[in-house]
């Protein structure tokens, strides 16, 4: 089977989408000018993983383990690849031993159970950085010697959201979840618009210090609030 650089060039526009995620894949690229992005959907906003330069290459693990794509990919800038389908990959993968085929699908297997352990981590991370986020905007909108304080609900989704750069639907299940410990209360105003209530800003305070710390352990109580914000 002949491959020639003609018959595999593919060119994408600006801001083409070259394949999306949940896409199966019949194809990898290799990108020879240009720039593309390399981003998943998470909570309904766009998360880049990459940036690929000339010389890269993707899509290639769908074309060995046989699955969806795992992310979508963008072309930043007018973009030159070559593509080779998976009947050329697989005539190239049939002329090698058998063990590297298998050692390829172990390999491919790890590098996608990494990435959902990346994407893990960055959620468990977010948490308590939104809770610390939480935890100032309340200490700008109260007085000193304030302990209760009711922000509108929408309101504060919108500024999280953007400090965080993250759904407004991920806040407010965080915002949900915080309001089942005794910190916060989802009550509502006479206009019956949803309030994000902080009942102790003291108690905020030091669960805010704690995710800022990492040192759950350290108060029973506190350790008790994060598994239910992490469930």
């Amino acid at each position: 089977m002949e491959f020639t650089k003609q018959q595999a060039e593919r060119k994408f526009n600006k801001d083409e989408i070259i394949f999306e995620e949940g896409d199966s894949g019949h194809s990898m690229f290799v990108l020879q000018s240009g720039e593309v992005e390399v981003f998943v959907k998470k909570g309904g906003q766009k998360v880049v993983l990459a940036k690929l330069s000339p010389g890269s290459i993707f899509g290639e693990m769908a074309l060995i383990d046989r699955k969806p794509r795992t992310a979508s990919v963008r072309a930043l800038i007018e973009v030159t690849c070559l593509e080779i389908s998976d009947l050329r990959f697989k005539y190239l993968l049939d002329k090698v031993p058998q063990w590297m085929q298998t050692f390829y699908n172990i390999l491919v297997e790890r590098l996608r159970a990494m990435d959902h352990k990346q994407l893990a981590a960055e959620n468990t991370y977010q948490i308590p950085r939104t809770i610390y986020s939480i935890y100032l905007i309340v200490k700008s909108k109260s007085q000193s010697n304030t302990k209760k304080l009711s922000i509108e609900w929408q309101s504060l989704i919108k500024e999280l959201a953007f400090l965080m750069a993250t759904s407004y639907q991920e806040i407010d299940m965080l915002l949900a979840k915080l309001s089942q410990t005794y910190l916060a209360e989802n009550i509502k105003n006479e206009s019956k618009d949803r309030l994000f209530q902080i009942n102790d800003i003291s108690a905020l305070k030091q669960f805010a210090e704690f995710c800022r710390k990492g040192n759950f352990q350290a108060n029973p109580g506190f350790e008790k609030i994060r598994k239910i914000l992490q469930n």
